[in-house]
């Protein structure tokens, strides 16, 4: 069961689920990118050796430079301070100028224009260098900063004309990194070029990489696309203050906005104030004056830029799908205790330079999640003026941060640690502030890193949510960790309705209230749900999204149970959609019922599960509850799909288990084989050693074999060899077996020899028999076939032929693994072509429902050759790591109820014609360890299943499915009660909920596309993963039942509130007379009834007729007594007169047709009523 905890919720491939969120930006963006990095870099490099050549040339710099940066004199201050004023006054000038060009004009046009007068300044600031002239280098400084006042409104309000709103955070993190990267190339290239200037190499020699970067930033902006101008009538007022007041005042009118500018400006306070101060903080709290160590205090300034470089890198890695308002408390909590820190006495100058890097990665964080919130909320023909409202309001709070140490300082605070800690209380005052605005963001934020941790969580169907506006979200639910997986996979807010019983646990109650979770209670009656749904409505009006569990509480069975009705209210009457969602993969884990005993394997159930959180299209408002739970179960059928890449072929999964489980029990049989999983794997693989050269070029390969260990190893020896094994029915006709040879094209048939004596095949073409094969299984081939077990890389277990017939190793989940002959028992038999994900998806599913634990043991009783068989009793033992034990004949009762006794077999598939004769041979204590029993291929009884419910005290379980879905459908399953909540999984009558990974509808015969509602008759349809690839060299028949993906099954069925389907007839069987359908089950159920059998002792079948079309005939068997009684108390069952055939339409037969399986022969059936009816009944 290692492998089943969580229905495929760990990772076996190598390919991956594609991820919209992953999707690289475009190629203009990247233009954007290159052009900002370029740019960036060269206008640091004409700053910073623009700064070192003006203290260099000061004669009072005669000492040595090193010197002067050791001891950093006053007059050496103020250059600094000039410098970075003349950096920052274009900004506060021209930003409301940049603002209404960037509007007027297209951005694109502004980039390339401001690009070529940075190569134009490149030059000048060459021609400064070598000049000599300090004010030319002053002027060079001013020219720069001013280029940049009028880059920067421009390159932020371009973004989001590039890149879609939901990958905002994305670029903008991608963008502010790259910022980062410039600022410290263009520093560490001027600082390299300062110490060489200190040997003598000439200033403009050392300012070669500014021209070029310049150069190359103009080539990358013409890789910008065209944008158009957002208001080309907007005019540009010669009043840039009036203009700049204008559009603060607009900002403000917009709390949102305004706190958003606000807090960008005190991001920038403080970056300002952490430059300014990390001079003082190196030379006096650090101790740095040793000569050879002159430049670690501008290396201890850079550290902030790295940490903001890696600040926005991690805000773009964990934005990806959309703005996590989450990272602006995160990050303000870092900013505001790293500077407390700073205040502590030590000297580590290590750990100094990583609590700077901490709060630039702080403060990154923030700058770039607040940028793409502003970006996304601002209007589009005033984008550009607020953004440059915003920028000048950012560079107004770095200005004032350069100056308040020294302010600081002239008010006797010179400690510039103390200065770190004044730092440090205020912005935590405002970090508390932050946490207390967004605290269901936060947490949101802290969910998505535990999400992120824990999990691999991939989103399908993200283009389904909303960006904007209210909607409903109903979702299943399977653990305690859905609200944190939700959260983590969408970026909005979300109000969950969340159940009283968890909402009033002190636990939760206080973080739930934080996220402004709903308290709902099914159990308090209408108004207090109608309390709850007003609520919802509330937010949702708001423009925020609403979350509801529809269940109203945890899964304890495995299937989406039944939508509590009364959550459309929350929508209706109103434009706001619902939209389905599924959570995958969690069931199995520590947090859902699936299993108890968790403690042993907790970090393999909590961690590294793969978990896919699909979004459906969105849903009118005034859908049902039923039509809601419909999609919801189709995006689970969808995850099963999204899993296809990640899973092997089925033997390679075998494998796997096989060595998780080597010693435990795997498979025996009533010849006395007992193997272990070890010993299974390398049985298998010898097998499949000594074979290979004997199917060379065969593609598929032929068993006829019983339900036993050698039938099952042979089976998956043929699968190692990349071949398809095709298990054929040896209780049909010769005819039959030899259509179905022809179809496959099979050269070799493997079968034991006295089994083929026994059934007298020995005229099959190509036999070769099992037991020839035992002098060639040596020691050798044994021992080298256990080390492969044991220890051989996977792929190197499984290999194939291509076309050329070279060898191949490994295989693909969606290839060929098995050809399986349906029953025919309405016509020929069909060979149906199962993938190996088909059957892989259908163990998973059937496993989640069976809750089946490590120990138990499955009676394999059931044919290979029929689909139940092949996948329940070979495959899923293998890959779930359950036993099985094999007989070979399931009509053997006393042999298969002293195996059950003798192997503690828990699981029993079979049928009701197998059940009614186990109920009557089999001893209470033969079956006594029995826990699950499932019949499938008929109907079953009402009366069979109370007789054995009767002797042995449980109820068996009816399922169905048919070999074109891999077989399971729908099952029955018991009732489970876990923490003081009661579920229901069984329905008499019923055919159970469909499986997970498995979704159904009931649609018009006549119109497959016109869906019915629940509780209506119509044509079941089935899709899912396993859904056959179709039928052997019948495209047109495939085409025909296959349809847009789902399956026609020629059922007619009906699917009440909650989920359990009920089959009414097949399709094939109802009969048309004078213009109404008449179905053939419903009279056989009446007649049977009527004459009080137990066991099936009529059947109902049809034959031409001119008159009528049809014409219905009873057949019965000597059990049933005289006809013309039998055709009495049919009248007296009050069926509709067309339902009852005449007297003389009754006949009695020896016995009725079945096939293998124990299923009605339909065919048959037919052909004996017309061997039967006289001609004078014709």
């Amino acid at each position: 069961m290692a492998r089943f905890r969580g229905a495929m919720g760990r990772r076996n491939g190598k390919a991956r689920i594609m991820d919209e969120s992953r999707a690289s930006l475009s190629k203009s963006f990247r233009a954007l990118n290159a052009s900002q990095l370029c740019g960036v870099a060269a206008e640091h490099v004409a700053r910073w050796l623009a700064l070192a050549a003006l203290i260099a040339w000061d004669e009072r710099s005669s000492a040595g430079a090193a010197n002067v940066w050791m001891q950093w004199p006053a007059w050496m201050g103020w250059k600094v301070a000039l410098v970075c004023a003349l950096s920052a006054l274009p900004f506060l000038l021209l930003s409301p100028l940049a603002g209404a060009w960037a509007d007027q004009r297209g951005k694109r046009d502004w980039i390339v224009t401001l690009n070529l007068a940075g190569a134009g300044l490149a030059v000048f600031s060459l021609a400064a260098l070598a000049s000599g002239a300090a004010w030319l280098l002053y002027l060079s400084v001013l020219l720069w900063a001013a280029r940049a006042a009028l880059f920067e409104p421009v390159k932020l309000a371009i973004l989001p004309e590039l890149v879609s709103e939901r990958r905002l955070a994305v670029a903008n993190g991608h963008l502010s990194a790259l910022t980062c990267l410039g600022m410290a190339l263009g520093w560490w290239a001027a600082m390299h070029g300062l110490d060489r200037a200190l040997s003598g190499v000439a200033w403009w020699k050392l300012a070669w990489p500014c021209p070029v970067l310049a150069v190359a930033g103009l080539a990358a902006s013409y890789g910008i696309d065209d944008t158009a101008a957002a208001a080309r009538d907007k005019a540009c007022s010669a009043d840039l203050a009036g203009a700049l007041i204008r559009n603060l005042r607009a900002l403000r009118a917009d709390r949102p906005l305004w706190l958003c500018c606000l807090s960008l400006g005190a991001v920038m306070f403080i970056a300002g104030f952490v430059s300014a101060n990390v001079v003082d903080f190196a030379r006096e709290s650090l101790g740095i004056t040793e000569r050879r160590r002159w430049m670690l205090t501008p290396v201890l300034a850079l550290m902030p830029v790295l940490g903001a470089m890696a600040g926005a890198w991690m805000a773009a890695r964990v934005s990806r799908r959309g703005i996590e308002v989450g990272l602006v408390p995160f990050g303000a909590l870092a900013v505001s205790l790293v500077p407390l820190l700073l205040a502590l006495p030590f000297e580590n100058r290590l750990g100094a330079a990583a609590l700077l890097a901490a709060l630039g990665a702080g403060g990154g964080l923030i700058l770039v999640t607040l940028r793409a919130f502003l970006q996304r909320e601002t209007p589009r023909r005033d984008r550009g003026e607020l953004i440059a409202a915003s920028v000048w309001i950012s560079e107004a709070g770095l200005v004032l941060g350069w100056v308040a140490p020294a302010l600081l300082a002239a008010a006797g605070i010179g400690s510039p640690s103390a200065r770190f800690a004044l730092l440090g209380l205020a912005t935590l005052g405002l970090s508390v502030w932050a946490v207390r605005q967004l605290p269901d963001f936060l947490i949101r934020f802290l969910g998505l890193l535990v999400a992120r941790v824990s999990y691999r969580l991939h989103v399908v169907g993200e283009e389904n949510l909303p960006e904007r506006g209210g909607a409903l979200l109903v979702c299943n639910h399977v653990s305690y960790v859905d609200v944190v997986l939700l959260l983590a996979a969408q970026p909005r807010r979300i109000r969950f309705l969340i159940d009283r019983a968890i909402y009033d646990r002190p636990l939760f109650n206080r973080l739930l209230r934080l996220m402004g979770a709903i308290r709902i209670a099914y159990d308090e009656g209408p108004e207090s749900l109608r309390r709850s749904y007003e609520q919802a409505r509330r937010a949702i009006d708001e423009g925020l999204l609403a979350g509801l569990f529809a269940e109203g509480s945890l899964t304890r069975t495995g299937y989406t149970m039944e939508f509590k009705q009364g959550f459309e209210q929350i929508v209706r009457g109103s434009t706001h959609p619902i939209l389905p969602v599924n959570i995958h993969g969690l069931w199995g884990s520590i947090f859902s019922y699936a299993e108890w005993r968790v403690m042993g394997r907790l970090w393999r159930w909590i961690f590294g599960r793969r978990v896919i959180v699909s979004y459906g299209r969105p849903m009118p408002p005034d859908s049902s509850a039923f039509a809601v739970r419909q999609a919801v179960m189709e995006l689970e059928s969808e995850a099963f799909e999204h899993e296809r890449p990640y899973h092997l072929p089925l033997p390679l999964e075998f494998a796997q288990v096989a060595r998780a489980r080597w010693r435990r029990y795997c498979m025996a049989d009533t010849t006395g084989r007992d193997l272990t999983f070890g010993q299974a794997l390398t049985g298998a693989i010898a097998l499949s050693k000594v074979l290979r050269a004997d199917l060379k070029g065969q593609p598929r390969v032929g068993v006829l074999a019983p339900p036993s260990v050698g039938g099952a190893l042979v089976n998956v020896a043929i699968s190692l060899l990349g071949k398809t094994p095709v298990n054929l029915n040896y209780t049909a006709s010769r005819e039959a077996i030899e259509l179905a040879i022809r179809q496959s094209g099979l050269e070799t048939i493997l079968a034991p020899r006295k089994f083929v004596e026994k059934l007298g095949f020995g005229w099959l073409p190509g036999l070769a028999c099992l037991e020839d094969l035992a002098p060639r299984l040596t020691a050798g081939v044994k021992i080298a076939a256990w080390l492969k077990a044991l220890g051989c890389p996977l792929r190197f277990l499984m290999t194939s032929e291509d076309a050329q017939g070279r060898t191949r190793y490994g295989g693909s989940a969606d290839s060929e693994a098995a050809i399986i002959f349906s029953s025919g028992s309405t016509g020929n038999p069909k060979g149906v072509i199962l993938s190996h994900y088909n059957l892989y998806s259908n163990c998973a599913g059937a496993l989640q429902v069976f809750r089946l634990r490590p120990d138990d043991v499955i009676c394999g009783i059931l044919p290979f050759f029929h689909s139940f068989g092949f996948m329940v009793t070979i495959w899923l033992p293998l890959v779930s790591g359950v036993g099985v034990a094999y007989h070979v004949n399931p009509v053997e009762a006393e042999r298969i109820g002293k195996l059950v006794r003798q192997r503690r077999c828990t699981f029993l598939a079979t049928t009701p014609t197998f059940l009614y004769a186990y109920t009557r041979k089999v001893p209470l204590e033969d079956f006594a360890s029995l826990r699950i029993v499932i019949t499938g291929a008929e109907k079953l009884k009402e009366r069979i299943a109370a007789a054995w419910e009767k002797k042995f005290g449980f109820a068996p379980l009816e399922g169905y499915g048919c070999t074109e879905l891999s077989p399971v459908v729908s099952v029955n399953m018991r009732d489970v009660e876990m923490g003081g909540v009661a579920q229901v999984a069984r329905r008499p009558g019923t055919i159970g909920r469909p499986i997970p990974g498995v979704t159904v509808r009931v649609v018009d015969p006549e119109n497959l596309d016109r869906e019915r509602g629940h509780g209506e008759e119509g044509l079941l349809l089935v899709k899912g993963p396993n859904v056959m690839q179709g039928y052997l060299n019948q495209p047109e028949k495939t085409a025909e039942v296959i349809r847009n993906g789902w399956y026609v099954t020629g059922d007619v069925a009906r699917i009440d509130h909650d989920g359990f389907i009920t089959i009414t007839d097949r399709l094939s069987r109802f009969s048309k007379i004078g213009g109404e359908m008449v179905p053939h089950l419903a009279i056989e159920e009446a007649l049977q009834s009527a004459l009080g059998a137990e066991a099936q002792v009529c059947a109902v079948t049809a034959l031409p007729d001119e008159d009528k079309g049809e014409k219905l005939i009873v057949l019965l068997t000597p059990e049933a007594g005289d006809p013309a009684e039998a055709h009495r108390r049919l009248r007296e069952a009050g069926l509709p007169n067309l339902w009852v055939p005449p007297a003389r339409h009754f006949l009695v037969v020896d016995a009725l047709p079945l096939l293998g399986s124990g299923k009605l022969d339909l065919k048959g059936l037919k052909a004996l009523a017309a061997e039967k009816m006289p001609p004078r009944a014709a």
